[in-house]
């Protein structure tokens, strides 16, 4: 008689964000500050952006499908194996849009074949995406949870609240811009400049 090892299955979460993480889309979020002047800020910049009094937001960019969308073809890739590896039914796209047919279309017409759930908040708040996973965790029993995400108090609030469900590890990976890595790598350059 033959005795096999015993084989634990781990179940896995895989939770990518949307823009500047999956897609470069190049929405901008109108800021209508309280005393009447507007910007624009790249999703990457409102990512760290900390609201003035009076500001009010428009998100409607982010509404659309991507006209000047880009596949970040890291970041793709590395769903698109999780999707081989872990089968779709374990890979979220979870964005802070509200609506989520235009990134089915937008990711279908760029390639990917398989019927993953996609789902938009509909809030830049990160406690709602948080709320998501935690809830997605907790429905289905997993062992582990992955999340790629540009914004670092996304990363941060849903590992808080994975962290909290007994039983549950989680891997948070803070997706950098090209604009933040270019950045990082001249601060660094003046700083070894200045002090070297």
């Amino acid at each position: 008689m033959l005795l096999g090892k015993l084989q634990i299955m781990v179940l896995k979460l895989y939770v990518f964000d949307f823009d500047d993480t999956l897609v470069s889309s190049g929405a901008m979020v109108g800021v209508i500050h309280g005393d009447g002047t507007t910007e624009k800020l790249a999703s990457h910049e409102f990512a760290t952006y900390v609201p003035l009094s009076g500001d009010d937001f428009d998100f409607s960019d982010f509404e659309i499908y991507p006209p000047d969308g880009k596949i970040l073809s890291n970041m793709f890739n590395k769903m698109q194996d999780a999707i081989q590896q872990y089968g779709p039914e374990h890979v979220v796209v979870l964005s802070a849009r509200a609506n989520s047919t235009v990134m089915r279309e937008f990711l279908q017409d760029h390639g990917l074949a398989h019927d993953i759930e996609i789902v938009g908040v509909g809030s830049s708040d990160p406690q709602d995406k948080a709320r998501y996973v935690s809830a997605k965790v907790l429905s289905t029993g997993y062992d582990e949870v992955y999340v790629f995400d540009d914004s670092k108090a996304n990363v941060q609030a849903i590992g808080h609240a994975v962290k909290n469900i007994d039983g549950t590890e989680y891997f948070g990976t803070l997706v950098e811009t090209k604009q933040e890595s270019m950045l990082r790598k001249t601060i660094r350059g003046l700083i070894k400049e200045i002090f070297c």
